[in-house]
């Protein structure tokens, strides 16, 4: 918001708030002077740098900123109060303007132009008063046109593959530009410098995190590491971003406390463009419950998006296992049903899914494809290892571990209990202290029996362990 540079003393800008942050989106400039059009111009800124359901479990079906005005003492010719947003292009005769000596200056809807017009009502400013014409604001804009939804929020997040070359090359830049070296689990390396981190995991994966993600990617790995392009033109590289598909993924799994939650997402092109830099990504790069509710928020609003999500408290759980005494049974029974019941609301999506994609948890594929109902069967089933490297495959990442951190945290409410996830140390503590004062039958309403963590939480004793070996598959015999 532009003020005319007169000499005559403070100026209020009434209801006028301003937030303070580097590198701005882009603003419709307004620059205006007694004889001259009105001229909205935009101003350039830096650019920053089962079969048939058989078991026929009915049960588990499912379920700012200040508002006051800011004073100006003064404002230098053509400067002005840069917004954090970039407004929609404001029509000309919503503008009015005031300048000494000139009355008046209207834009007229037939052409757009500014004229000069003399009040007529004995007052003397623009806004029926008698206020000097030099206290008063040079354009008054509506903010009801500034939609919060056009916020732009830069790149904090990127993921990609490197081969042991690049990963050797990333890691001497890294040491030639004097980045702090640090100590991750499963990393082969990983650094920090100002506002990023990169970690290069053992499986290959890069990831970048942090505020200047966007920079370090454009300027820093692709130029240097990579020696291509590819931020902006993933769909160009993989047009099978695009493709309308459903993801599947579970959470609580290995969670001694809570339940076994399992979610699924229809996305397509226009999901996937809408979530370009909302940072959806695997739940389990995000450590935050907040972080992980606010995604969920926002993949269910995302118009287009179909979900569903599956929980599976204990209690049921419990019992499916002494059924089926297989975790991965369990798991294919639950993927399978998330994709029926997706599937079940076909009239929603637009196009049509081609695909369902879900991680490989289970040596045979046929663990998952058996599995498949009625509806599940009519389209194409993808599992792979590392699936949630797919946006739907993250999306419902996010929903299965927000349905579980939520029904965790309602069972520590319900038995006033902390149930930490996970298990570790603090599991065992905990589960000894409630068997202790439930008994067995109140810990199998809020833990998962099959683990070792409920026989030492007993005091009973644990049989050996079994080492684990791949069954040989039908060639191999």
């Amino acid at each position: 918001m532009l003020f005319h540079n007169d000499l005559c003393g403070a100026l209020q800008v009434p209801n006028a708030s301003v937030i303070a942050e580097s590198f701005p989106e882009l603003m419709e400039g307004l620059r205006l002077g007694f004889g001259q059009r009105c001229d909205g111009r935009q101003r350039p800124h830096p650019a920053f740098p089962i079969g048939q359901d058989r078991l026929n479990l009915g049960l588990l079906e499912h379920d700012f900123r200040d508002p006051d005005g800011v004073w100006v003492a003064g404002a230098a010719p053509r400067q002005g109060t840069r917004v954090l947003r970039e407004p929609h292009q404001q029509p000309l005769h919503d503008v009015s303007v005031s300048h000494p000596g000139a009355g008046r200056l209207a834009a007229t809807p037939e052409t757009g132009n500014a004229i000069p017009t003399r009040s007529t009502d004995g007052t003397d400013g623009a806004d029926g008063t008698n206020t000097p014409r030099c206290a008063r604001p040079l354009a008054v804009f509506n903010p009801a046109r500034y939609d919060a939804a056009t916020f732009v929020k830069p790149l904090t997040s990127y993921t990609c593959k490197l081969t042991d070359p690049q990963a050797t090359a990333l890691r001497a830049w890294l040491q030639a530009h004097n980045w702090r070296f640090r100590e991750v689990p499963y990393a082969r390396f990983a650094a920090e410098k100002e506002k990023v981190n990169v970690v290069f995991y053992e499986s290959g994966k890069l990831v970048v995190q942090g505020k200047g993600t966007q920079e370090f990617v454009e300027f820093a790995l692709e130029p240097e590491i990579l020696q291509e392009a590819r931020l902006g033109y993933e769909a160009v590289l993989n047009p099978d971003l695009l493709l309308p598909r459903l993801g599947v993924d579970e959470s609580g799994k290995g969670d001694f406390f809570g339940p076994l939650c399992i979610a699924g997402a229809y996305v397509n092109e226009a999901v996937v463009k809408a979530w370009a830099d909302v940072g959806i990504r695997d739940s389990k790069n995000i450590s935050s419950d907040k972080r992980i509710k606010e995604l969920a928020e926002l993949i269910r609003k995302t118009p287009g998006c179909v979900t569903t999500v599956v929980p599976i408290g204990n209690e049921a759980y419990n019992r499916l296992y002494a059924k089926m005494r297989s975790v991965n049974a369990m798991l294919a029974w639950g993927h399978a049903r998330v994709i029926e019941n997706l599937m079940g609301q076909r009239h929603r999506m637009a196009p049509l899914p081609v695909r369902a994609i879900s991680d490989q948890f289970a040596s045979n594929k046929e663990t998952v494809a058996k599995a498949l109902m009625t509806m599940g069967r009519e389209i194409e089933l993808v599992q792979k290892h590392r699936a949630e490297e797919d946006l739907a495959v993250a999306a419902a990442s996010i929903l299965a571990r927000h349905e579980f951190v939520t029904r965790l945290a309602a069972l520590e409410k319900q038995y006033g209990a902390k149930f930490p996830k996970g298990a570790s140390a603090a599991v065992d503590a905990a589960a000894k202290e409630f068997a202790t004062k439930h008994g067995p039958e109140g810990l199998a309403k809020v833990a998962k029996m099959h683990f070792r963590t409920a026989l030492r939480a007993q005091g009973l004793p644990e049989p050996p362990k079994v080492e684990w070996r791949r069954r040989p598959t039908p060639a191999q015999n």
